[in-house]
């Protein structure tokens, strides 16, 4: 099996001692089956995850835990893919709303530039701190920093 990384090709012996590899995509799973297959071969895992325009600007990478989780994965991918308006839709994403009722089995990792975590950090955190003053987690919390971005 060989695997495209960023453009390289890895031969699967330089990936054999990894129990798990992820494959994701944007709006999208093209490839899930081919990768999945592969994997098996050679007895590594296969996770499948998406990362998702969101409506704020931002986007979110889903990963899928189980089967229920990777059915959810599939239904926001559709949502997308699928709408009448489908380039608007895909440059649009999704609600948060629209998440909401397909996170069952799915985990969710908000970091990176576009991530939800560093919006929030964006809009919330850096103004309420002073430039010349070191800050420990525990007083970002207590100030009200370091907040879910959900919430």
């Amino acid at each position: 099996m060989t695997l495209c990384v960023g453009g390289s090709d890895f031969h699967v012996g330089l990936l054999s001692a990894l129990p798990a590899l992820v494959l994701t995509d944007s709006n999208a799973l093209y490839g899930a089956l081919e990768f999945v297959s592969e994997c098996r071969k050679v007895s590594i895992a296969p996770i499948l995850g998406t990362e998702l325009n969101l409506t704020s600007g931002c986007s979110i990478v889903l990963l899928a835990q189980n089967m229920q989780g990777y059915g959810n994965l599939c239904r926001l991918i559709t949502h997308l893919q699928a709408a009448p308006d489908r380039d608007a839709a895909l440059t649009r994403g999704l609600a948060l709303t629209d998440l909401a009722p397909h996170t069952d089995g799915l985990i969710a990792l908000s970091g990176g530039q576009r991530g939800l975590l560093d919006a929030h950090l964006d809009k919330v955190m850096w103004p309420k701190l002073k430039p010349s003053h070191t800050y420990s987690a525990a007083s970002l919390v207590k100030a009200g920093c370091l907040l879910c971005p959900f919430s």
